[in-house]
């Protein structure tokens, strides 16, 4: 008997993508579990660049490298075309495709503008694949990354609350793990000159730095009256230096910055605590990564990790727009060593509920449900 066949449709493929770290984590589990994964994506990396794992088949498919709008209607069209001559039981889109089984909704680019403002409006392509994915018979199941991204596609996109079904995404308990700071944290340090004993904040920014509320990190950082060894490490594009603020706090050695990594688990080694402090943030895999790291979390709560956090497990900022309440928790972190120890602790305690196994299982559960009426690769030619 033929195993169940699942496709990932991701339109680029990259390894500091969130929804391809999620493929490739979830994928060999998968498989593992008995069905047959394949990814379908335009552009793959290298095989050392963070490509599908063996266990999972890579299809390229074809794309028109016109305008945006015509990228993405053509994607979408030869991505189910190759999907229905894949014989796939079920086809899993991340943002990419008009019709699928299901539709794991990573984004909410209608709550990003209404939270975020000033943000940039989505492509046309993005849009055309917006207008068309959550209309009648387009999808059996939108899967949202967290209960904040479910209710937003509720009441942004009309979706009945009967179609969503909430699965937290997995963190890799072995990569992201305390004993990390002993292997890569210490060297990280030494190599950018961070005193070791110095408490030093780590956030990661990727996308628009407007929805990851970069300005009002830096300002907190700035007001902050802490010791002047404590620093903020920043990962990300160049762009995020652009600030004023940015120049005075390298030139007083409170910032540091680094591009974005493959080898992020080293970042996070080096860091005693990782900030969060999005304006909207759909979940936040990083926040997960850290708390399974051992660093103390502090999670904006328009942020869906922050639905992660209980009682005591990391500190939630509840006014993302306040740099004031930003910077006091910055000052009662720094100052405190007791209180970093006792919040790393239990992040990773937390983190340690969260292995991607379990989000497996959530989706064998989901899927077998599904399995037997592949409507989607049906009308795919609608």
């Amino acid at each position: 008997m033929r195993r169940p066949h699942i496709g990932f449709a991701l339109r680029n493929y990259s390894s500091l993508s969130g929804a391809s770290v999620v493929t490739s984590a979830l994928g060999p589990l998968l498989a593992e579990r008995g069905w047959e994964v394949s990814v379908f994506s335009h552009r793959f990396p290298d095989a050392d660049g963070g490509a599908p794992e063996a266990a999972v088949t890579r299809r390229a498919v074809g794309m028109i490298p016109f305008s945006s709008a015509i990228r993405a209607a053509s994607f979408d069209y030869f991505c189910r075309r190759e999907a229905r001559r894949a014989g796939l039981t079920l086809l899993c889109g991340h943002g990419d495709l008009t019709r699928q089984d299901i539709c794991v909704l990573n984004n909410c680019d209608a709550a990003e503008a209404f939270f975020c403002g000033g943000v940039r409006p989505p492509s046309p392509g993005t849009r055309y694949v917006r207008s068309r994915q959550f209309g009648k018979g387009a999808y059996r199941k939108i899967v949202a990354v967290s209960r904040r991204v479910a209710d937003d596609c509720a009441r942004f996109y009309g979706v009945p609350e009967d179609d969503i079904q909430v699965i937290y995404w997995g963190v890799d308990l072995r990569r992201f793990h305390p004993a990390n700071k002993d292997l890569h944290g210490r060297a990280l340090r030494r190599r950018m000159g961070i005193p070791e004993n110095a408490a030093l904040f780590l956030s990661i920014i990727s996308g628009n730095p407007v929805k990851r509320n970069i300005a009002a990190l830096l300002d907190a950082v700035e007001r902050a009256r802490v010791a002047p060894a404590a620093s903020l490490l920043l990962v990300g594009p160049e762009s995020v230096l652009a600030h004023p603020q940015a120049k005075r706090l390298q030139h007083a050695r409170r910032l540091f910055h680094l591009p974005g990594s493959r080898s992020v688990e080293h970042c996070y080694a080096a860091a005693d605590a990782f900030i969060l402090p999005a304006k909207y943030e759909e979940f936040g895999l990083t926040a997960l990564e850290a708390m399974a790291s051992g660093l103390a979390v502090v999670v904006s709560s328009m942020a869906g990790a922050s639905e992660l956090l209980q009682s005591g497990d990391g500190i939630i900022l509840r006014d993302p727009a306040s740099a004031h309440e930003l910077s006091k928790i910055l000052e009662e972190l720094a100052a405190s060593k007791p209180l970093r120890e006792e919040l790393k602790a239990k992040a990773r305690r937390r983190a340690e509920q969260f292995p991607w196994s379990k989000t497996a299982d959530q989706w064998i559960e989901m899927m077998d449900r599904l399995r037997p009426v592949p409507q989607a690769l049906a009308e795919a030619a609608a």
